[in-house]
């Protein structure tokens, strides 16, 4: 069983990259090709994936991700009969505390408007999935998903929206209920600063 590589990123195709690792290049499937770089040195957490062709034939691929926590979700979904490792890495072009953090809500209607989610595959995560994730920190605030939509209405993109989610996670700010429309400010100003600190210096 493979845990992680560190190698050379020697191409990136459509999908994929071929990463070098002592003298050997690995197909790697992965997402966010806009994050890799060639001729950089990475370290990629792996997941090889075997199955039986039609033609009774072994197929081997392997899954790369930049963090254990997307590779154990990754992992989490190909557990459940009827998404595969393809289905998952759509899935994964979410942010990953964006996506547990509807699963523990049962938001399913937030998670299809996702890029890469179905109805259907919302509702295989929530079945599923949900008691990995419902202890998971600010479980007491359920309004995400209007969160997301009052955005989008407002015209910021979705990576914006994923990055401003995320941090509104990771520093508690969804700890408590609050009013829909501080949460919506609060994630337009973690957007702003993001966008500024991205303008070149004068």
């Amino acid at each position: 069983m493979y845990s992680y590589i560190v190698g050379k990123v020697i191409s990136i195709n459509k999908k994929s990259i071929t990463l070098e690792n002592n003298y050997v290049g690995y197909v790697i499937n992965v997402n966010g090709l806009n994050n890799f770089t060639k001729n950089k040195v990475i370290k990629l957490w792996l997941y090889k994936y075997t199955n039986i062709t039609n033609k009774n034939s072994l197929n081997e691929e392997f899954y790369g991700f930049r963090s254990w926590d997307e590779k154990q979700f990754f992992m989490n979904c190909i557990a459940i009969s009827g998404i595969g490792p393809k289905t998952a890495m759509n899935i994964l072009q979410n942010d990953i505390l964006v996506l547990k953090k509807l699963i523990s809500q049962k938001d399913i209607n937030a998670m299809e408007k996702l890029p890469g989610i179905t109805k259907k595959n919302a509702c295989l995560l929530v079945d599923y999935l949900t008691g990995l994730y419902r202890d998971d920190k600010n479980a007491n605030y359920d309004n995400v998903s209007d969160v997301i939509n009052i955005l989008k209405t407002l015209g910021y993109n979705q990576k914006d929206i994923n990055f401003a989610i995320n941090k509104l996670i990771e520093t508690n700010q969804l700890d408590t209920k609050q009013d829909t429309s501080d949460v919506v400010s609060s994630a337009i100003k973690i957007i702003s600063l993001k966008n500024e600190a991205s303008l070149p210096k004068a």
